[in-house]
């Protein structure tokens, strides 16, 4: 392993679609020296089943309206790899002309 990798998971059918076996992710890639962190569209939990589905030293990081990376960095969270089932919610779109002066 060259250096340890930060990565994000959203909660909302990508988590949730397997908590089990995100679960079993999670502490096989901390294990290694990974960071994982948890980047979900909510504001805030509406209630505490799902927060008991998540390992709970995991990091979560709220992003409400905000482009996931964005809430990420302002949270300290530079994220190398993201898994989300709607990737258009992490950042700008570079390639199809977003902002490219965003971190």
């Amino acid at each position: 392993m060259s250096k340890p990798l930060t990565i994000a998971i959203d909660f909302d059918k990508t988590w949730t679609a397997d908590p089990l076996g995100w679960y079993t992710f999670y502490h096989m890639m901390t294990d290694r020296g990974h960071t994982l962190i948890l980047a979900t569209g909510r504001e805030k939990w509406s209630d505490d089943m799902a927060r008991a589905n998540l390992p709970p030293e995991m990091r979560i990081i709220y992003c409400g309206r905000q482009l996931k990376e964005h809430a990420c960095l302002a949270q300290g969270h530079r994220v190398d790899i993201w898994i989300d089932d709607m990737p258009g919610m992490i950042q700008d779109c570079r390639i199809l002309g977003g902002d490219l002066t965003s971190p």
